[in-house]
């Protein structure tokens, strides 16, 4: 069962944030990008704010975390080019999410956990984690300078 969230002030903003990266990326662009693995057959009905509030409830992470998924969705859209759309949002953060808690956090789940908090099957979230790693070098490794960047800007 979930608990109640520690504190949601930078999920709320990163939220905030990704929907208005997917409402420019969705008006500049139209659905003639190339579909890549973090694509969902169909855009899940959840908005993203929803999806943090459920993983920040059950997963229960530090609140620095969502400073590391802005750092590593940033390198993912950067080395790869991908666009956030509503397609891939939530698997996009899915993925971020799962690598940052790992990488950052003392207290961890089971990948099962994780998996059934995103919605997905276990061997999907492997896929997405491996996926992630795998297109940013496993270049996990966030600085203080870029961790302090990030956290000024989800604190605006």
């Amino acid at each position: 069962m979930c608990r109640a969230p520690k504190g949601t002030k930078y999920s709320e903003k990163l939220a905030n944030l990704l929907d208005i990266v997917v409402s420019k990326s969705q008006e500049s662009s139209a659905a003639d990008s190339e579909l890549t693995v973090f694509d969902a057959q169909v855009a899940p009905q959840l908005s993203v704010k929803t999806y943090l509030s459920n993983w920040v409830s059950c997963a229960r992470p530090a609140e620095d975390v969502f400073c590391v998924v802005g750092v590593y969705i940033d390198r993912l859209t950067t080395k790869t080019g991908i666009k956030l759309t509503p397609r891939n949002i939530h698997r996009v953060v899915l993925a971020c999410l799962l690598v940052a808690t790992k990488w950052h956090s003392e207290d961890i789940l089971a990948n099962t956990a994780y998996a059934r908090i995103g919605g997905v099957a276990a061997q999907e979230l492997l896929r997405l984690e491996s996926a992630f790693l795998l297109e940013t070098d496993w270049d996990t490794h966030v600085s203080p300078a870029e961790f302090a960047k990030y956290a000024t800007q989800l604190s605006r």
